[in-house]
């Protein structure tokens, strides 16, 4: 399943909606300071956990940086092989894969994670700096 943008609001269940929504507009527009003003947020129980699998360390850096801004707790794999041993036992609320990696590329990650939550609604946000046609889903 993927979501639009506009979709974001219409899913109350997505407790990481606003962190991807900051993502969104990072992504976007890389020069815009993402909010992270604490008291726009509303507070659930417990912070959305946010998986990233990026190879490139500045990227995972700057995406943990921004959800981590939006009040977001982030685990950081190098690859799609870490992120799914990161995953494997732990209840994460969102999952954003590069998806040109080594030793497991995005598309691989995001079928095993899919599989081994296929009792939940995980979502799972597939980034890439391809622009060619064949690269787009």
């Amino acid at each position: 399943m993927f979501l639009r943008s506009e979709q974001l609001n219409a899913t109350p269940q997505l407790r990481c909606a606003p962190a991807v929504r900051s993502l969104l507009t990072l992504l976007q527009h890389p020069g815009v300071m993402v909010d992270s003003d604490p008291s726009k947020r509303a507070m659930p129980e417990q912070e959305p956990l946010v998986l990233v699998a990026d190879d490139d360390r500045t990227s995972n850096a700057r995406i943990c940086e921004v959800l981590q801004g939006r009040g977001m707790r982030t685990l950081s794999a190098p690859d799609g092989k870490a992120a799914v041993e990161m995953l494997r036992g732990r209840e994460v609320d969102l999952v954003i894969l590069d998806v040109v990696m080594p030793r497991m590329d995005g598309f691989e990650a995001c079928k095993i994670i899919k599989a081994l939550c296929a009792d939940r609604f995980l979502p799972v946000v597939l980034l890439t700096s391809k622009t060619d046609v064949n690269s787009r889903i």
